[in-house]
């Protein structure tokens, strides 16, 4: 419990959903159980879609994010929407990594995304170290935790904005843009 030990099968059904598939589960006593995740295909070429800010949603315009995770698929899912909405992305895959990261590319760095339940080294942990050297970077904290209300209390010494996970893009983009414009109070 509380411990990060997966992508979650809440922030999995979000994103089955949202491809218009679903979930189709199986269960044995004593053998374990399978997942079978079921998407629509389609022989049609895909469709690429040129990015525009005609829908509304805000996009980036260049600024360097430093985005950690320890999970692999989070992570690389939140890189790869943000990169194709403007942004350019460095990613971390725990605390200790994006303490370093975060020296290494100070300079360019104008906000962190990061988890706050990783094993090794916490969210809160790394929020405060990296606050120790520059108390004015604008960092987004992200949970799947059922107790977030609690932990965003707990958090509010902190200063950080929070994102519930699962989320979609455009919760993403507006809260990213809001947190540059420096409305993180409003994420």
């Amino acid at each position: 419990m509380g411990k990060g030990t997966g992508l979650g099968l809440s922030t999995v059904k979000t994103i089955v959903e949202n491809h218009s598939g679903y979930i189709d589960v199986k269960s044995i006593e004593g053998s374990g159980t399978t997942f079978t995740l079921y998407f629509p295909s389609s022989e049609a070429e895909p469709v690429i879609e040129k990015k525009s800010n005609n829908s509304g949603t805000p996009l980036g315009h260049g600024e360097t994010i430093l985005v950690v995770d320890d999970e692999s698929a989070v992570r690389e899912m939140i890189k790869s929407t943000l990169e194709s909405s403007g942004y350019a992305i460095i990613t971390a895959s725990d605390g200790s990594e994006a303490i370093a990261t975060y020296f290494q590319h100070k300079e360019s760095l104008k906000a962190i995304i990061t988890d706050m339940m990783m094993p090794i080294m916490n969210g809160k942990v790394l929020v405060e170290t990296i606050r120790k050297a520059n108390p004015n970077i604008k960092i987004l904290g992200m949970s799947g935790s059922i107790e977030m209300k609690v932990q965003e209390i707990a958090l509010n010494s902190l200063d950080i904005a929070m994102l519930q996970k699962p989320f979609t893009v455009e919760q993403l983009l507006v809260s990213i843009d809001q947190l540059l414009q420096g409305d993180a109070r409003k994420v």
